[in-house]
């Protein structure tokens, strides 16, 4: 109970800290919002390292796929069967494949057997762009490695989260050892010292 006699001793003729203030700090050590704000930064600075890691990832995946894409689209070309549809080249695969540059892809590629090469091209054309102006575009579906990326962005920012909740200033109301209560802002650092020593 130390500390909460400490609290009550610390000086008696002061106020305790309004819940109000706009700008509160730590009764206890003093740290205001921007002092926690800076630990927080601190203590999330390896997680950020690892999200700038996991987007660079993605980033280089998503330059890989245009690539590959833009690479498929130019090889078809001026190609004579692109107005062939699917079900068409589905009938003789080897002998298509000759002559039409990677057609499997072409055909995994394509949404109905009724469509055309050109469909698939013409799609491929709008997916380059679009992962190309938007760098939110998920094509998590077709690459689960972007997806594994994504998770654990997502897992490094909710630990981010846990973290600026535990450190963030609140307000307390405190009873001290000798009567009364005392309403007081506290830092998750100095409330769970508190807390600790309340069960000793």
């Amino acid at each position: 109970m130390a500390l909460l006699d400490m609290l009550k001793n610390r000086n008696q003729k002061a106020e305790p800290v309004s819940v109000e203030s706009s700008k509160p700090e730590c009764y206890i050590c003093r740290r205001s919002e921007e002092d926690i704000a800076g630990l927080t930064a601190a203590m999330t600075e390896e997680a950020d390292v690892k999200i700038r890691l996991l987007r660079d990832k993605i980033g280089s995946k998503k330059d890989e796929v245009v690539q590959y894409y833009q690479s498929m689209v130019d090889q078809l070309a001026g190609n004579e069967y692109l107005e062939f549809k699917i079900e068409t080249i589905k009938t003789d695969i080897p002998q298509f494949g000759k002559k039409i540059p990677n057609v499997n892809e072409i055909i995994q590629k394509s949404r109905s057997d009724s469509e055309t090469v050109s469909a698939v091209v013409e799609r491929l054309k709008e997916s380059i762009d679009q992962i190309s102006m938007d760098p939110a575009y998920d094509i998590s579906q077709d690459h689960p490695e972007i997806q594994e990326a994504c998770d654990g962005i997502r897992s490094l920012e909710h630990e981010k989260q846990a973290i600026a909740d535990a450190l963030k200033i609140r307000s307390r109301v405190l009873h001290p050892a000798q009567g009364g209560q005392v309403t007081v802002h506290l830092c998750g650092i100095c409330s769970g010292l508190l807390e600790g020593s309340a069960e000793t």
